[in-house]
């Protein structure tokens, strides 16, 4: 019998595929768990409880959809947008925005519940844009914590109005009306008689507009014919019959807007109308005003318009700016947008190919230089870098090791930086999903996470000298489904869901204001002492025990579960023999309580009073045998809303011959 002692000093393999437990060779396999719920790996190499959620509010409509947009003017002003049923409400440091106490302040916006998942956006300063192919690109602009304006995107110059046709008998231009406004549809022609004389327009009705032109001598009589296509009174689109040379007017309209947005080089860029799905189009360069400028010309800084040479039609999804190229997504494809100069003008802009996984509806995420995606699948989650060796950008499969983590698929994610380096990812079921990334130490690490609910959407913006992760909570309350917006909590260290704090200068028993968790079982814990549960009735719990202060909210239960042990032994594996662990070591850091396989782990100390706050625990923890084996499970749970981080596990291991 062979007798040999194991240790598993991390967990940065995370949760690993069911398909991956024969996989005793892979490089992580001794850092990878079994499950990882409602646990978070973190880059030291440990693990920990994950922090509960705090709650911050119902959101205006429960039965509509909700989409979370983070507005972040500076790392002391930012703001958490919720757009729910044709409205948009604000969050700024934790809390509603209200204009008295109690009526939250909101402004209007036009999209139904199917179409908030098709939202994109991109900030510029002040403001945030917004693309949707149903309608005009949207400009969210801030001038006060209650002074808001969601409109339409105005364009600086009206389109080709500013824009000279000409040819080798003359040169004209649109200039502004006088007497009608322009209207679509409506007509007129300018007319050039040849040999150097003055050319004239001849309008329909009362007039749509104006124009300057001059002809040269010796010129033949021409003849053109120009059509408003568009009109609006932020600008008009022409379209020119005639032996002229000229841009194509943008054609943002009704049925043909842009779907995705992207600021890169100091230009807008939009892209993927229906009519021209594999387009974008980028706005003049210089001083923000021309941002909104698309007007296309000769110059460096003119507006910048290419379309991507692929083999299929998908319309362009994303766009995503990194420090050498723009990244172009589209269903079936990724391209980058580069230069021939390092300078983009309409002469250098160059459009290349580079992957074909294509993404799907969920907004890429920018960390360190990659870009973060979801593949047209919605399972498998990418991360596009440029590779030096390869001279392009490359897609590596971050759930190649955990297949299964992102279940029926991903329909929104974040990037939480501080503290933990997570990505968060809301699986279609409802699911949490977290991802420990930190790509130069090389650490890919995936935990599930579950409430008594369903996780809906997610954001992050920064507060507190640090990142604070919102999401959209569905929970069923007293027969009632109930849409929350909670944030996972660093800052107050819930260990619950759904929490709300409470303090009062006299202990009590009766706590209220708990009406959003309305018949639900909830933790209480009570000046710190241990925690104990009761049922929520008329919006309040009634303690057996009083206390000055309470944390209260839904309970949830940390498990990992340790992969099958692979000692190395006489004769090649111990795989398929029969195992004996004899003694368990677990290296914990400020723990208060966990069980193994189902058996308290003792860390109160002798002479501990047991209504008295439990004082958490460092260092080793020794556990008797387990018994034999095969294969042979580790459980370690941790039920309790209370501290809990484990560092190693240490196995005494005996293999049978």
């Amino acid at each position: 019998m062979a007798k040999t002692t194991m240790i598993q000093t991390a967990f940065l393999g995370g949760e690993v595929s069911p398909k991956m437990l024969g996989r005793t060779d892979l490089k992580g396999y001794d850092t990878s768990t079994k499950t990882m719920l409602n646990a978070l790996p973190f880059y030291h190499g440990g693990t920990k409880r994950r922090p509960g959620t705090f709650f911050h509010g119902e959101v205006r409509d429960s039965s509509f959809a909700v989409k979370l947009v983070p507005f972040i003017y500076s790392r002391t002003q930012s703001f958490l947008c919720v757009f729910n049923n044709s409205r948009i409400q604000f969050i700024k440091d934790g809390d509603f925005i209200e204009t008295s106490p109690g009526v939250r302040y909101e402004i209007t916006h036009p999209y139904t519940s199917d179409e908030l998942n098709e939202l994109r956006f991109a900030q510029f300063g002040n403001s945030v844009y917004f693309t949707h192919p149903n309608y005009p690109p949207k400009r969210l602009f801030r001038t006060g914590d209650t002074s808001w304006t969601f409109t339409d995107m105005a364009f600086v110059h009206r389109a080709l109005t500013d824009y000279w046709y000409e040819n080798a008998n003359i040169r004209f231009r649109i200039i502004s009306n006088t007497t009608n406004p322009y209207t679509a549809g409506g007509v007129f022609t300018v007319t050039s008689p040849g040999g150097g004389g003055a050319a004239t327009a001849t309008f329909a009705g009362t007039g749509y507009g104006q124009m300057v032109a001059a002809s040269k001598a010796g010129s033949p009589a021409e003849t053109w014919t120009v059509t408003c296509i568009y009109a609006d009174s932020q600008r008009q689109e022409w379209s020119v019959v005639g032996s002229v040379s000229g841009a194509m007017a943008l054609l943002f309209k009704a049925g043909n807007y842009p779907a995705a947005i992207a600021f890169y080089q100091q230009r807008m860029f939009l892209a993927g109308t229906p009519a021209q799905p594999q387009t974008l189009w980028g706005s003049k360069s210089g001083s923000d005003l021309d941002i909104t400028n698309f007007t296309r010309g000769p110059d460096d800084n003119d507006g910048v318009e290419l379309t991507l040479a692929s083999s299929s039609n998908d319309m362009i999804l994303h766009m995503v700016p990194s420090p050498t190229d723009l990244l172009i997504m589209s269903y079936a494809n990724e391209f980058v947008m580069s230069s021939t100069s390092g300078v983009y003008t309409p002469k250098t802009a160059i459009v290349k190919p580079q992957t074909t996984y294509g993404c799907n509806l969920v907004s890429p995420l920018r960390i360190g230089n990659a870009a973060v995606f979801v593949q047209r699948d919605g399972r498998r989650v990418r991360a596009a870098a440029y590779d030096l060796g390869k001279g392009s950008n490359t897609a590596a499969d971050m759930t190649v090791t955990s297949e299964h983590i992102t279940g029926t698929g991903v329909i929104d994610m974040a990037f939480q930086q501080d503290p933990d380096f997570n990505v968060w990812l809301i699986r279609k079921d409802g699911y949490l999903v977290s991802l420990t990334y930190l790509n130069e130490q090389d650490v890919i690490a995936w935990a599930r996470h579950d409430t008594d609910g369903w996780f809906k959407a997610v954001a992050t913006i920064p507060e507190n000298n640090s990142d604070t992760t919102y999401v959209c909570v569905e929970r069923l309350v007293n027969g009632v489904y109930k849409k929350y917006i909670e944030s996972i909590d660093y800052v107050l260290k819930s260990l619950s869901d759904a929490t709300i704090f409470g303090a009062n200068a006299v202990a009590k028993t009766t706590w209220t204001g708990l009406g959003h968790l309305e018949g639900k079982e909830v933790v209480i814990v009570g000046d710190n002492s241990n925690a104990t549960r009761k049922i929520v009735t008329g919006g309040q719990i009634v303690l057996d025990v009083a206390a000055k202060e309470v944390a209260i909210g839904l309970p949830y239960t940390t498990t990992i579960e340790l992969l099958h042990p692979n000692p190395q032994v006489d004769g090649g594996t111990a795989r398929g023999r029969q195992l004996s662990v004899h003694e368990v070591t677990l290296v914990v850091d400020q723990t208060v309580s966990c069980k193994v396989n189902g058996s308290p782990v003792a860390f109160n100390s002798i002479g501990q009073l047991a209504d008295k706050a439990p004082v958490p625990y460092s260092g080793d923890k020794r556990l008797a045998s387990m018994g034999w084996g095969t294969p042979l499970n580790m459980k370690i749970e941790q039920e309790l809303p209370m501290p809990f981080t484990l560092l190693a596990v240490v196995m005494k291991v005996s293999v049978n011959d």
